[in-house]
């Protein structure tokens, strides 16, 4: 048999009842119906990608995707209500998700023809996802951190997930026979889940599991319609995007009608980014900058979790979004496209004037702004990898101190000799450049290859691209006010 360990989303599901079912339908009919839902399992995974592992009391499902997983359990509960009038009771499905390393063993084909299952799944992941499976109640769908924070993002914009899907937090469980902490969270539809904290019950050895004592906002995550800790006059309204770091989402004042965008994030690792959003906000605030350059950061609450910062709401989108909004960016006029780029080079201008170095010129980190009859306006969103320097770095020195941590996958957008330096307005100029060839070349995800020169028909810009992405950074222009 051969074996490859890989992390992979596993889902387990179970139809409760067990003695209950029997003595309340008698022996036949309680079959019956354990046959339906097995049915059911199997003809609704042919709508997903994912695959049946094993069935014995539970069905064990693996897929690539916690967002995946998290579809199927949710088909699953609905189509299970179906069953819930034959057995006169509520929805008696219940399901786990947890996203963690296996070890696949394929099985030889000569095993197979004797009855073998064609892939074997062991590992902790498994036994994880059957612990958090035993705290899930009738028609309840339970998940473990990871997939749930991986699921709920890929769920952003996804029209299949409308506004009745809510997603909640639970606490923390301890289990007791592995003293094993997990945190718990939950996925439903309104009117189908139960989307309630599960009940501490009696394992199958007969030991208790229950919740860790913990402070109540601790385990909060934002979700539509929940207040903010600390903020209760603000409700949360839906995601905004992808962020760089945390999430941002779009709230509303119960009594103005106000709308601000917040940034939440759970973990002290983001602190320093939260703080130099904060102190670098302040600092272009008391500069002598003559143009608004950036979304306006009003405050932030970075004392305990849930840490946030608080913007006006801008009413727009990323760059990035923006381009997938009008599909092919290629169609969108050249001349809006380097007009973008064109005020970003203003911006830019404008911030290092100051002493700032932003460092972290990317499309996630500019908002667009279109209004109708009008050219697009631009606006950084994301400050919080910026660097005061020079005479106006001592002021800003302790709320920068802390070391602010970048997303360590390949960055096109990171010039050479960043690698082994500090920021300069240098490699801003450098991240400009590939701005421009992207846009200029209709593709925000193509980087500067070989032969970059034959994506781009103007001679102006394919002169403009050269030096401000020249390698050499000394050769690139620093007036970006030219």
């Amino acid at each position: 048999m051969m074996s490859l360990s890989e992390v992979r989303t596993l889902a387990m599901t179970e139809l409760l009842g067990g003695h209950t079912l029997f003595e309340r339908l008698g022996n036949d009919r309680a079959q019956q119906i354990h046959a339906l839902h097995d049915r059911l399992v199997r003809d609704l995974l042919g709508d997903f990608p994912g695959r049946e592992i094993e069935k014995s009391r539970r069905f064990l499902l693996l897929f690539e995707r916690p967002l995946d997983a998290v579809a199927y359990c949710l088909a699953y509960q609905q189509a299970v209500q179906g069953l819930s009038s034959e057995i006169d009771g509520p929805s008696w499905g219940r399901a786990a998700i947890h996203l963690g390393e296996v070890v696949l063993w394929q099985t030889p084909p000569e095993h197979i023809s004797r009855g073998a299952k064609s892939l074997e799944v062991e590992g902790p992941a498994r036994t994880t996802v059957a612990r958090v499976l035993s705290l899930a109640g009738a028609g309840q769908t339970l998940l473990s951190q990871v997939a749930f924070d991986l699921a709920r993002r890929g769920a952003v914009g996804d029209e299949s997930f409308d506004d009745d899907v809510v997603w909640l937090s639970h606490g923390r469980y301890r289990f007791a026979a592995a003293e094993e902490v997990l945190e718990i969270f939950e996925v439903g539809v309104k009117g189908v889940g139960p989307l309630t904290a599960p009940a501490p019950p009696a394992s199958s050895e007969g030991r208790r599991v229950t919740p860790v004592q913990r402070e109540d906002d601790d385990a909060w995550r934002p979700a539509p319609g929940e207040p903010i800790p600390d903020r209760h006059n603000w409700m949360l309204e839906r995601p905004l995007e992808k962020a760089t770091y945390g999430e941002v989402w779009l709230a509303r004042h119960r009594k103005t009608g106000d709308r601000h965008a917040f940034r939440f994030s759970s973990s002290a690792d983001d602190l320093p980014r939260m703080h130099r959003q904060l102190a670098v906000i302040r600092h272009l605030r008391d500069s002598s900058v003559d143009r608004e350059v950036a979304v306006p950061t009003l405050e932030g609450q970075l004392e305990a979790a849930p840490y946030f910062l608080e913007s006006e709401y801008a009413d727009s989108d990323t760059l990035a979004a923006w381009a997938q909004a009008h599909g092919d960016l290629g169609a969108v006029p050249l001349a809006t496209r380097v007009e973008i780029v064109a005020q970003l080079a203003e911006i830019v201008a404008a911030v290092h004037s100051a002493g700032v170095v932003l460092d972290n010129l990317r499309p996630r980190s500019v908002v667009i702004r279109e209004r109708s009859g009008s050219a697009p306006s631009v606006l950084l969103s994301d400050l919080s990898l910026a660097r005061i320097v020079g005479d106006a770095a001592g002021a800003a020195s302790e709320a920068l101190a802390g070391q602010a941590t970048r997303d360590s996958t390949p960055d096109p957008y990171r010039a050479p000799e960043l690698e082994s330096e500090a920021p300069t307005p240098a490699g801003d100029v450098y991240a400009l450049g590939i701005l421009l060839y992207q846009l200029a070349a209709g593709d925000l995800d193509r980087p500067l290859g070989p032969f970059w020169e034959r994506d781009v028909d103007d001679e102006l810009l394919r002169r403009q691209i050269a030096g401000l992405a020249d390698p050499d950074p000394r050769a690139r222009p620093m007036d970006l006010s030219e």
